[in-house]
């Protein structure tokens, strides 16, 4: 783990969605709201980077708020 970014579930980007194995922002929404049915535009969640096996690195949009 690289970075971890906390921003609000309305707050997330078409960017986020892309680094989620390309999904659209309209799919992470969803999958998000599957696996927490109460989620809400204004509760926080994290956005975890990340560096795979093989280096290349999974990590929040560049000039996002995150934190290492």
């Amino acid at each position: 783990m690289t970075t971890v970014e906390r921003r609000t579930f309305d707050t997330l980007t078409a960017e986020h969605a892309r680094l989620e194995a390309g999904a659209t922002l309209a799919e992470l929404r969803s999958g998000l709201l599957q696996h927490y049915p109460g989620l809400s535009g204004e509760d926080e969640v994290e956005v975890v980077g990340f560096v795979l096996e093989d280096g290349r690195e999974a990590a929040p949009p560049a000039g996002s708020s995150a934190t290492p």
